[in-house]
């Protein structure tokens, strides 16, 4: 019986379906999608693996019957069903007007299917959505789909400088909306 190991990705290249993880004992060690028992998901950065070790063509390490282990939502993810559950509340409670989560949903229904297309696009070799464009979704109130589709679809999600461009359009969006309701509550009631 073989020997199975643990370890955890370190490079990944989802359109290639290839990667690198990282064993127990330090080594790099090459994985490919093909060798994922569950397809439940694609895997990422940083998941946890266990897999059987074998050389290669060229004697390198290199994993086969792969399981993916951890869970089935990230923190992004996450996040992002929290900030609409928490807005959909505040509208119920009356503290924000009904467009204001019907925006957020709205954009983030946009922004998902926008994500889902450029993906469809990407693979058939046809005309994309620019980077700006989806960035710009994402400041008007689409990044939870954005999130969501990133999770979900993994596209875009390996990319550093547009992680980073699409947190920050994340955080100028929220800090616009609580300096709205601050605002609001300054100066009348939404009614």
């Amino acid at each position: 019986m073989s020997t199975r190991h643990k370890g955890k990705i370190i490079e990944w290249q989802d359109e290639r379906g290839f990667g690198f993880a990282e064993n127990n004992k330090g080594s790099k060690v090459f994985v490919h999608i093909k060798q994922f028992s569950s397809k439940r998901r694609r895997p990422r950065i940083g998941d946890t693996i266990s897999f059987e070790q074998v050389p290669d063509q060229r004697g390198k390490p290199s994993a086969i019957r792969i399981n993916l282990h951890g869970g089935w939502i990230s923190f992004s993810v996450l996040f992002a069903i929290t900030f609409l559950t928490t807005l959909a509340g505040a509208t119920v409670l009356r503290y924000l007007p009904d467009w204001v989560v019907g925006l957020y949903l709205l954009m983030s229904l946009f922004t998902f299917i926008s994500y889902a297309r450029d993906k469809s696009a990407a693979k058939l070799g046809h005309w994309r959505l620019s980077e700006m464009s989806l960035q710009l979704q994402a400041l008007i109130g689409g990044w939870p789909g954005a999130l969501i589709a990133r999770h979900w679809l993994r596209h875009k999600s390996s990319k550093t400088s547009f992680s980073v461009v699409l947190y920050l359009m994340a955080l100028i969006n929220v800090c616009g909306l609580v300096g709205l309701v601050y605002w609001q509550s300054i100066h009348s009631s939404w009614n």
